[in-house]
């Protein structure tokens, strides 16, 4: 029903773009081993888009503002967002500019299998408000100034090869980094 074989994708990337007063936005981008077939993929949720044009090129346009757009890349990958975060997308691709996750990005030698960063500072607002106002325990009150102290959070994961896992919080500087770790302690 989906037209493409989830066994044939070879990588995989989420982007969610946390906006204060309002839905994020959402995208995957998804490059296949194989040529993507032509016509009608991913069943539903084609039936939730109508063709248009972007820059000139055909895609499908989600009907309202929340459904996703299915884009075309070229024959093997495809991006599937919502249409603001999509024109983001290509946007960027077409005339890149340096930004903070590219700096987290361009620290890391070797991919691993499965990778996953969060950038705290677009967030801190929808983290730190109803985190203050959770009732915690005295020993957990520190919890709250987490937000505070951290730009990013990341996961990295390798399945195959040699088996690891990690989790890396970066501080906002070393003062932030020992207040957050005698919090972790």
């Amino acid at each position: 029903e989906l037209g493409i074989d989830p066994l044939d994708v070879e990588q995989l990337l989420a982007i969610v773009e946390a906006q204060v007063g309002g839905p994020p936005g959402a995208a995957v981008v998804v490059r296949m081993a194989r040529p993507l077939p032509e016509g009608k993929i991913l069943g539903p949720l084609w039936d939730r888009t109508n063709e248009d044009k972007l820059d000139g090129k055909t895609y499908r346009k989600g009907a309202g503002p929340m459904d996703p757009s299915i884009y075309r890349a070229d024959d093997r990958t495809l991006l599937v967002a919502t249409d603001d975060l999509l024109r983001k997308v290509l946007a960027n691709h077409a005339a890149p500019k340096e930004g903070k996750m590219t700096a987290v990005l361009g620290r890391i030698a070797e991919p691993p299998d499965a990778l996953a960063v969060v950038l705290v500072e677009p967030i801190r607002p929808l983290v730190a408000m109803p985190l203050a106002m959770m009732p915690l325990p005295p020993p957990f009150e520190d919890v709250k100034k987490i937000p505070e102290l951290l730009t990013s959070v990341g996961v990295k994961a390798n399945v195959t090869g040699d088996f690891g896992f990690s989790l890396s919080l970066r501080a906002t500087n070393d003062a932030a980094a020992q207040q957050l770790e005698k919090i972790i302690d």
